[in-house]
């Protein structure tokens, strides 16, 4: 449990804030903005919907705010390029093995990371250990692997700890029904990636050029953010209006 110490003591309590998700000290933050699915799930990108609504891409944007087409926009500009909305709770598995493969260069142990999966998915939510019940009525237990794994904490979250070369992240995809981890970062600490249950970004702490090389990456849709960075969409002021704070 010692591996996840500094994660705990480097959360802040400052709740729906990026350092809240992502321990502070870091030279520079990111933000991931997980896409929208269009036709034939087409990946379609926060700064192509705000374009068709007229609204404005910024490091604080939300969903909300951005799909709302303003006048003279929307249907007008063509039929909206997404169906669905971006997943909350977890990156797509594209973008979490397009990420640990650029992270695999801003780090000195990329063979021993730590990944840290919210305790409350489905199934694999140990927290009382009581027997779960499948569809067909069939009382089972908790994969072994979930009894036996050590916790900790983040602010109003638990999660369990898991330790893998930092390729293991597509196992998490098979092993835990498409759910990715939730905070996951490298023995030398040179980073940290967290995606909070409510949320549909991603939050990552680095060096410059680690961030850097996020937002450069053509395949993710980043922007640069701060540790103190509200994360609710009431941020968004731009698209929402002060009213929404």
């Amino acid at each position: 449990m010692s591996a996840a110490c500094w994660v705990e003591e480097g959360l802040s309590n400052n709740f729906a804030h990026v350092d809240a998700l992502v321990p502070r000290g870091y030279a520079a933050y990111g933000r991931l903005f997980h896409p929208a699915s269009g036709e034939d799930k087409r990946r379609v990108r926060w700064s192509e919907v705000a374009a068709w609504a007229g609204s404005v891409a910024h490091p604080l944007m939300a969903f909300e705010g951005i799909s709302a087409p303003k006048p003279g926009y929307g249907a007008g500009a063509g039929a909206r390029p997404w169906l669905q909305e971006p997943m909350e709770d977890q990156m797509d598995e594209q973008d979490a093995r397009a990420l640990a493969v650029l992270l695999s260069d801003f780090t000195r142990t990329p063979q021993h990371c730590y990944f840290g999966i919210w305790d409350g998915f489905g199934q694999y939510s140990p927290g009382a250990m009581t027997l779960l019940t499948t569809s067909g009525g069939i009382p089972q237990t908790p994969p072994p692997d979930v009894i036996a794994a050590q916790r900790f904490d983040g602010v109003r979250r638990e999660y369990l700890l898991y330790e893998g070369p930092l390729t293991a992240i597509g196992s998490f995809f098979n092993h835990f029904r498409s759910h990715p981890p939730n905070i996951w970062w490298p023995e030398d600490r040179s980073w940290c990636v967290a995606t909070d249950i409510d949320l549909n970004t991603t939050y990552v702490g680095g060096s410059e050029a680690c961030i850097q090389a996020i937002i450069g990456e053509q395949s993710l849709e980043a922007l640069a953010t701060s540790a103190d960075a509200h994360v609710h969409r009431a941020a968004d002021t731009i698209n929402l209006g002060e009213a929404s704070a």
